[in-house]
């Protein structure tokens, strides 16, 4: 019994959510050593009595959707000392929030027709999604759709052995440099890396697969610069949202009022745009693709190529008749200096050569002649 009393208690605890990041902690490899270590006073999944005054540690999962999950999640934060967010959708909200924000006409008819009833009205109490951190204090976090086991078990290790718990802010391509993974956004992929909070396995990268921003943002993500990235590598405005707003949408409106805080600046979309347009006519196009952006690069360079080929061959032809005019004015000089002297050797050479045809005939003629007498 002492040495019951001496092992901290823990608890396993969620609000609306799928319970798979509890299953994470339920199928750990070091499960039974991990248990051996710990006190568990309260997991609703796999216990039938989960009764407790105080504990040291709640682990906590889900998002909270309504009246009755934010009543549970004050109740267990007085009963604990420290309290963990597990999963993404008790850190940033998740699907629920995702949902929520892109469906909010349809949710409040749906709501409407569920608060008429008088018996449902009472009961169902719901209200805007958000994750714990916005009800209470949450002071640690564990984060992944799901949550990474290898990070559950570190951060168990570390209050074990009374180590300071340390929660990283890189993103997820600092880790992928330290693996050497191949860039998937220079290849033309799509990938949340660098706004995404990256203290995981590196799993999908590593195979191949764009990040998909699982575990939320980091705290100095510059969003403004990765919209602009993604548009020059061909994804449209919607493509582009569906992505940022999957699992961490509050988190992502939060950032982005931050960083544009002229209301006016806030989104420039593509209406907004031709407008300008029309005043002045030198301003570029709105939507300009990858491909029709490096295409009129592809024509400068190509125009300039033509012109240096052009004034390559103008030269070459310049060259070509200055060596003509060269040759042609050398001639007549040397002709015009010593007319006499050419005439005299060509004289010359000629005499010899006629001399002997002459000598050769004659002594044809005097041979016929000598046979004929």
């Amino acid at each position: 019994m002492e040495q019951l009393k001496l092992k901290p208690k823990i608890a396993i605890e969620s609000v609306t959510g799928c319970a798979g990041c509890q299953l994470e902690i339920y199928f750990q490899e070091y499960l039974m050593e991990i248990l051996e270590n710990f006190e568990l006073v309260s997991a609703p999944m796999i216990k039938g009595k989960n009764e407790y005054a105080v504990a040291d540690i709640i682990f906590i999962e889900g998002t909270i959707v309504n009246e009755e999950d934010m009543e549970r999640v004050k109740a267990m934060r007085e009963k604990c000392k420290i309290l963990v967010a597990i999963g993404e959708c008790a850190c940033h909200g998740c699907m629920p929030t995702m949902n929520y924000s892109q469906n909010k006409k349809n949710i409040d008819v749906i709501k409407s027709s569920y608060e008429n009833p008088s018996m449902l009205k009472d009961k169902l109490k719901n209200i805007d999604p958000v994750p714990i951190d916005k009800i209470v204090k949450v002071d640690y976090y564990i984060k992944g759709c799901p949550m990474d086991k290898k990070e559950f078990e570190n951060f168990v290790k570390d209050f074990l052995l009374g180590k300071k718990i340390q929660q990283f802010n890189q993103p997820l391509c600092y880790y992928c440099n330290l693996r050497e993974n191949e860039c998937i956004l220079e290849k033309g992929g799509k990938c949340l890396g660098p706004v995404t909070d990256g203290n995981c396995s590196v799993m999908c990268p590593s195979y191949g697969i764009g990040c998909t921003g699982c575990r939320g943002f980091i705290e100095d993500s510059n969003l403004n610069a990765f919209n602009i990235k993604m548009k020059y590598s061909g994804f449209s405005e919607e493509d582009i949202q569906n992505n940022l707003h999957k699992y961490a949408v509050l988190q992502y409106e939060e950032y982005f009022k931050i960083q544009n805080p002229n209301p006016m600046q806030e989104k420039t979309t593509i209406e907004e745009k031709p407008k300008i347009e029309e005043k002045k006519e030198e301003l570029p196009a709105p939507e300009e693709n990858k491909n029709s952006f490096w295409k009129r690069i592809f024509e400068k360079r190509k125009n300039e190529a033509k012109l240096h080929l052009k004034k390559e061959k103008q030269e070459i032809k310049t060259d070509s008749k200055k060596k003509v005019k060269k040759t042609t004015v050398k001639k007549p000089k040397i002709a015009s200096k010593s007319k006499t002297s050419t005439h005299k050797k060509e004289k010359s050479k000629k005499k010899p050569t006629k001399g002997k045809q002459l000598n050769i005939f004659e002594a044809i003629r005097l041979r016929f002649s000598k046979k004929k007498k």
